[in-house]
């Protein structure tokens, strides 16, 4: 199987939340161990995890919100 077709449209790969914490927890490690071997890219990779996932929660807590106020009209 190709790398593109394993991919969602995003161009990342779906993960659920257990992975995404499990991956920022080490990262946070990385970070707060000062680890020589944490690159730009890798911060950037979390940064961007981080962004992404808020952003995306959020959105859906939105959505949800409007969904409830629509059932009570």
């Amino acid at each position: 199987m190709s790398r593109q077709s394993s991919l969602g449209s995003t161009g990342l790969k779906p993960i659920n939340l257990e992975e995404i914490w499990t991956d920022l927890e080490d990262g946070i490690n990385q970070i707060y161990l000062r680890e020589r071997n944490l690159i730009i890219k890798r911060y950037m990779e979390l940064y961007t995890s981080v962004v992404t996932n808020v952003i995306y929660f959020d959105l859906n807590a939105m959505r949800m919100q409007r969904e409830r106020e629509g059932e009570r009209e």
